[in-house]
């Protein structure tokens, strides 16, 4: 069963922890949540809040869905708002490209002047000079940031509602002095969520993902151009090795132009490939097989001369 470790004083309307007040219906306090009376048991176990049993026994009693986050929420608004300095954590945040972790902010405790409630945004807003400091009291995981940095935020602080209150085992006397210790003097249960600082690092790290992107690039420009390169040195060195093979073909033979007029059938002849210009032996007319050694070609092939070999 949840206990109730917060109630509204009926005269002054200020939260109070049940140390704070007399016991029983003398506490003379409400719920938070649906306005009955509440009891002050301040018995032998730990001490807490109750409905008033002869309240909830009129007609106007209501079901109370007292909420254990939006009791604290009110106390810690009731300790900022009263108070003039909140202790905040140190702010670590890790970028991919960055060698390590960036320091956006020390844990450090800060004086402030003036505490607000009139922002959509966060729930309060801290002023410390001219700088503001946004507090908020529930976060998900989906939360989206982007608009405080449209804002003018100087930063946003998450503070939770512990799940539960060892405040005896943490050494205090009561549930208000161990919230106010956690306020004003530990980083405990606060987490940032957005600082102004960090912009500077996130624009940081964009231009080193820029500059990464040019670099691969780079480098896959010259991997092609170094490939092209050899592709082109072995296509010459392919086309020189056919030419000296060709020319080396035809010192084997003493050549005589002949006049094919007085030849019948097919002659030697010398060639030459109009594709690739490479010349070769051959004969005329030329027959199927007769093809180009450079590109296999059997079309586009010119007769030169033809000749007889002793």
């Amino acid at each position: 069963m949840l206990l109730i470790p917060f109630a509204k004083k009926k005269d002054t309307g200020k939260l109070v922890d049940v140390y704070a007040v007399q016991r029983g219906r003398q506490c003379d306090c409400v719920c938070i949540s649906c306005g009955q009376p509440l009891l002050a048991r301040q018995g032998s176990n730990e001490w807490h809040f109750a409905h008033d049993a002869a309240f909830e026994s009129l007609d106007g009693r209501v079901e109370c869905d007292f909420s254990w986050t939006q009791a604290f929420k009110l106390f810690y608004t009731q300790l900022l708002l009263q108070g003039h300095r909140i202790f905040l954590p140190e702010y670590l945040k890790h970028y991919q490209l960055q060698d390590e972790s960036v320091v956006i902010s020390l844990s450090h405790t800060i004086e402030y002047q003036q505490v607000t409630e009139t922002c959509s945004d966060v729930d309060l807003v801290i002023h410390v000079n001219d700088h503001k400091l946004g507090v908020i009291f529930s976060h998900t995981a989906s939360l989206d940031v982007s608009h405080y940095e449209q804002s003018d935020m100087d930063g946003v602080i998450y503070i939770q509602a512990p799940e539960q209150i060892d405040y005896k085992g943490a050494g205090f006397e009561s549930f208000s002095a161990y919230l106010e210790h956690i306020i004003q003097a530990t980083p405990y249960l606060k987490s940032w969520v957005f600082h102004r600082r960090e912009l500077k690092c996130q624009r940081k790290e964009l231009a080193l993902q820029e500059d990464k992107k040019k670099k691969a690039m780079a480098r896959e420009e010259a991997r092609q151009r170094v490939e092209k390169e050899k592709q082109e040195a072995n296509r010459k060195r392919l086309a020189a090795e056919e030419l000296k093979r060709v020319q080396q073909a035809k010192k084997q033979y003493k050549r005589v132009d002949i006049d094919p007029a007085f030849i019948s059938g097919p002659v030697n002849a010398e060639l030459k490939c109009i594709n690739c210009k490479i010349r070769f032996d051959g004969h005329w007319p030329r027959p199927k097989q007769d093809k180009c050694p450079g590109c296999k070609s059997g079309l586009n092939i010119r007769k030169l001369r033809s000749y007889i070999t002793d």
